[in-house]
This record gives structure tokens, sequence and C-alpha cells, in this order.
């Protein structure tokens, strides 16, 4: 299958709204992260514009790293840099069981992930084994997904319909359900 003009490898997993793909970049071969939004063409590109703007100017080493965007054919696809990894949640749902060094590897990627978004004010509002890229070989982790975010300068929640998907709510405060009258906390 082709995107945006890249050769789909496999696909990774499913995040908020969108599919990770790893695919080869026609130019040199080389393997590359390929986030397409599956919600209609109009929020496709605004919506991975905006996520590949907070990476880019975040630039955290613990979350994937931007390329570029792309769009061919009405297809539009953020590029990042291969993270040779599959989600937590994919790992979880085999069945696999993480030793304690490798949880305690992933919750320290996390955690310095988390701090650098807190100090550039943003708040993730999607932290779920679904966005959570790990490396089965040495328990690294990345972030895979900031399309829920919410920055310094946007208060509303960056999604369709005003409140968050009712599957993601398990791993949010109520607050940010959007089911209370009260902002989150920043």
């Amino acid at each position: 299958m082709i995107i945006a003009n890249h050769e789909i490898i496999d696909r990774v997993c499913a995040t908020a709204g969108s599919d990770l793909y790893r695919a080869r970049r026609p130019a040199d071969g080389v393997t590359v992260l390929l986030k397409r939004d599956s919600r209609h063409a109009a929020a496709r590109s605004s919506s991975l514009e905006r996520e590949f703007r907070i990476l880019q100017s975040l630039d955290i080493p613990e979350a994937v790293k931007p390329l570029s965007v792309v769009g061919e054919h009405g297809q539009s696809a953020a590029i990042y840099q291969d993270f040779e990894g599959e989600s937590l949640e994919a790992i979880l749902d085999a069945g696999a069981r993480l030793d304690l060094p490798t949880c305690l590897r992933i919750a320290a990627c996390l955690a310095r992930a988390l701090e650098a978004l807190h100090a550039a004010q943003v708040v993730h509002r999607d932290i779920r084994p679904a966005n959570i890229l790990v490396s089965p070989a040495n328990g690294e982790a990345r972030l895979a997904d900031v399309s829920m975010a919410a920055t310094p300068d946007d208060d509303a929640l960056p999604h369709e319909g005003g409140t968050v998907p009712a599957a993601h709510w398990g791993y949010m405060s109520p607050e940010q359900t959007g089911r209370f009258m009260r902002p989150d906390d920043r």
C-alpha cells in the first residue's frame, strides 16, 4: 500500500483518530513512521500540522521526532523518524510480561517526556498505552501522539465535538473529559 508516496511496511498502532505506520521513504529507502489521520479530509491536514508543530517546537528526546508533513492526491501524512518499537498497548494485549527493569526504563522515559511537556506548559491529555512506543530490545519508550495536547495558546480541546471520546476516559482526570464544567489544572 502507498500513502503520501511512501510504501507502507506495517501498521504500528492506532492512536487518537489516526493510524501510525512504518513506511519506506521513496527517495532513499529509509524507514520512517508515517501518521495518517483517519478523520474526514478537512480535519486531517490541520490536525497533523498542529501536532507536527507541537512536537517540532518541543524537541523532546522521549517523543517521536518530526520530519515533515506531506500531502499527495488528497492524502496528508506526518512523517516522523523511525523508532524501532511497537505500541505498549500491543505488547500488553499480546500478554507479554514486562520485567521490573523494563517497566522502570519505560516509566523513566515517560517521566522525562512529561517533565519536558510540563516545562513547556503543554498538557498531553492522552497518556495511554496506544500512544506509547516501546523498544522490545531495550525498554526505551517514546510518546507517539500529542494530537490532543493543550498548549498555552489554546484553551479548547483540539478535537471534534468538544469532549474527549469515552474510550479515553480511563486514562484521564475527570475535568479533562469535558463532562465537568471546570478547566483542567495546568
